[in-house]
Order: C-alpha cells, then structure tokens, then sequence
C-alpha cells in the first residue's frame, strides 16, 4: 500500500515537472521609452546660503508619506528630545521609527539633522543622499536634503 502511495506522489511530482518544462519563454518587452519625447532634466536644489540657515529646523511642508501613529508618537519624542539636547536619544527614536517605516523620506531628513548636529558629517550627507532618493516630488524636502548635504561637505573639509 505505501508503495502504490509513494509511486503516485513520484508520477504527480513528474507530472508536476512536465508542465513547468513545456512553458514557452515569456514574450520580449518593447522599449516603449523610443515613443516618448524625453524629459527635461530637474533642477539641482539650491544650495543653502549660510550656517545658520541649514541649522534650522523647518518641517517639510508637503508630507512624502503619512506616519502611522506609533511613528508619529516617535517622531514627536525624537524631537522633544533634540530640543533638550539629547541628539544620542533623538538618534535612537529616529531609529526605532525607521524600523517601522523606513521608506519614509522625512525620517531620513530629520536622522540626518540630528547626525549635522552630532559632527557626523559623512552620515549626515549619506542619510540626507538616501531621504533625497525617497523623496520623489517633494521639493522642500529635496531642498532640505541639499542644505544638509553641502553644510556636512563644508563642515567635513575643516
């Protein structure tokens, strides 16, 4: 009987194997890019005009993504504490909130904040380079994201 069982389980495994086998190869993709007129390059954001400026903090004006409310609840920590001076706490909530949503472009904006405000200067510029990438058509973020990253690439060449 085990035996009957195990040569039926052996014959739908091949089975199973043929079909696979006999599929065609997918259709080639047309390059539908040829057809559309290409389009104007963007705009580099400008860069900041002094120290005091980038220093600032400003919330983005258009949301990127909207934080669920654990991450707001986090967010609003985070910055309750870089408003006391705990830059190493406000690091870590930003963090935890980046655990949860880390597609979100603000987060990575306000990490690369804290990291200007800490000295790390490669960090900053690198956070900034990856919340840049999130931010799709968010101008005032990408503008933010300049402004850190020319402040870092100043402050990196004392």
């Amino acid at each position: 009987m085990k035996l009957i069982r195990l040569s039926l389980v052996f014959a739908l495994a091949l089975q199973g194997c043929s079909i696979t086998a006999e599929r065609t190869a997918p259709a080639p993709v047309q390059d539908a890019s040829r057809n559309r007129p290409a389009a104007p390059p963007k705009a580099a954001p400008a860069a900041p005009k002094d120290e005091a400026e980038v220093y600032a903090y400003r919330a983005p004006a258009e949301p990127v993504f909207k934080p669920g409310r654990p991450v707001l609840a986090l967010v609003e920590k985070a910055e309750s504490q870089r408003a006391a001076g705990d830059l190493n706490g406000a690091a870590s909530t930003l963090e935890r909130a980046l655990r949860i949503e880390g597609r979100n472009a603000h987060l990575w904006n306000r990490l690369a904040r804290v990291r200007l405000e800490q000295g790390d200067y490669a960090q900053a510029a690198s956070l900034a380079a990856k919340s840049d990438a999130l931010a799709g058509d968010a101008p005032g973020l990408r503008r933010d994201n300049a402004r850190i990253m020319a402040a870092a690439d100043r402050a990196g060449r004392r």
